[in-house]
């Protein structure tokens, strides 16, 4: 959390939280020098520090600074440019001349795009004058091109078709929920549009949520919609992610800290684009602490709600019932491993999902549980662990599976490996 005599740093980090990527973020904030507790880094230090070709993280930076809003960027500006003004005395020389150039950087990128755009609807050739006595044409066609009224309109009826679900859904059947009779566009177009409107969210897998819908519903508040990637490499061994949770409670038991704190600890940890609403709805997922909406709670304490304690199991368990309680299908997901021997991703969709299309956040559940000790993946097989078993055998009724008829238990084709012990 950022000093007042600082403030247009801590608005300038915000801007990017809610407007950029986790990878863009970092070097935007490494060129002003942000929480880094370095001097601004020049383009070429930046990109020897992230590993990438400077030609490329300079196309990276440019694409960031389109990307911000540019009427809060000028806002900003007004502040620097007061050489009085508290919100920005504490910030070294070098620092306002990063984002003042960041600012102009932003300004240019931007204006230069407008004047592109102004450019090319100049050069369009005017319509051909109508013969009198034609029927003139349908005004609504005729004013509203083609291409815009279509994105527009399948967009809504997209996200209404989605909203209709309630729930992240794969594009097909979103497709298939939409009332067409106003205008078709290809299944192509319409996953074109998922992809790119920023009123979704993509999970994996061609699988879709709204992004106003925050991962809750109003109905269930305290229920995640769908589980968050967790915020490690995709070959990493997902124990990596139980230790970030216990380096993170660690320090928060030494000290208590704010939501902002936390997230620029996290930040300095977390690899990936990965959402910073995302790492703290991993956080209350497992019961770590009290739930954060991040851009509300940025300043808000955070207290530690759990112990580690020198039982390892004792507090992995404690973590998988919060889980269970709050994240949607994990029952459902743990059920579906034990129906079987050795299940494959695959065979755990049909069983735990109503529709396997849909199961876009399969992986990240998998992955947290087994980060969290509840089962485990040998080669294409998913086995649970007895942590798991007591876990299943705790619940007041067994989870509902579906397509149990025609999943069978099959076995991965290997030598029988048993069931994991702690």
């Amino acid at each position: 959390m950022y000093a007042e005599n600082q403030l247009v740093l801590e608005i300038f980090e915000s801007l990017c939280d809610q407007f950029l990527s986790a990878g863009q973020k970092r070097i935007v904030l490494l060129y002003c020098g942000a929480h880094s507790g370095e001097a601004p880094l020049s383009i070429s230090s930046i990109a020897a520090r992230i590993g990438k070709p400077i030609d490329q993280t300079q196309q990276s930076l440019q694409a960031a600074l389109r990307m911000l809003p540019l009427r809060r960027l000028l806002n900003l500006k007004e502040h620097l440019d007061n050489p009085h003004h508290k919100y920005h005395q504490g910030l070294s020389e070098a620092q306002r001349q990063a984002l003042r150039r960041l600012i102009d950087g932003a300004v240019q990128l931007q204006n230069r795009r407008q004047a592109q755009t102004s450019t090319e609807a100049a050069a369009r050739p005017e319509p051909t004058p109508r013969p009198l006595g034609s029927a003139a044409p349908d005004p609504m066609v005729r004013e509203r091109p083609p291409q815009s009224q279509g994105f527009f309109s399948s967009s809504h009826a997209l996200a209404t078709a989605l909203d209709a679900f309630g729930r992240p859904t794969h594009a097909e059947r979103i497709y298939a929920q939409v009332d067409w009779s106003r205008g078709r566009v290809s299944m192509t177009v319409a996953l074109s549009l998922l992809r790119s409107n920023r009123e979704f969210l993509a999970l994996d897998g061609d699988v879709f949520a709204l992004a106003r819908w925050q991962n809750r519903r109003p109905e269930q508040p305290d229920q995640l919609l769908y589980c968050p990637r967790l915020p490690i490499h995709d070959q990493a061994e997902p124990t990596r992610y139980l230790e970030y949770i216990l380096m993170l409670l660690d320090q928060l038991h030494q000290k208590l800290m704010t939501a902002g704190e936390v997230w620029q600890w996290a930040s300095r940890r977390v690899v990936g684009n990965v959402h910073v609403q995302d790492v703290f709805d991993l956080h209350y997922a497992l019961g770590l602490h009290d739930e954060v909406r991040y851009a509300q709670d940025k300043a808000r304490l955070l207290r530690p709600l759990i112990q580690v304690g020198s039982d390892l199991s004792v507090f992995r368990l404690a973590c998988l019932r919060t889980l269970l309680s709050r994240a949607p299908f994990m029952a459902q997901t743990l059920a579906a491993v034990a129906h079987g021997r050795r299940m494959t991703t695959e065979q755990v969709a049909a069983l735990a999902y109503e529709d396997a299309r849909d199961a876009g956040d399969l992986r990240a559940r998998l992955r947290l549980l087994e980060a969290l000790g509840a089962m485990r993946q040998e080669r294409a097989a998913w086995l649970l662990s007895s942590l798991g078993e007591r876990l299943l055998a705790e619940l007041p009724t067994a989870p509902a599976l579906r397509g149990t008829e025609s999943v069978a238990s099959a076995q991965v084709d290997d030598e029988d490996v048993g069931m994991l012990e702690l």
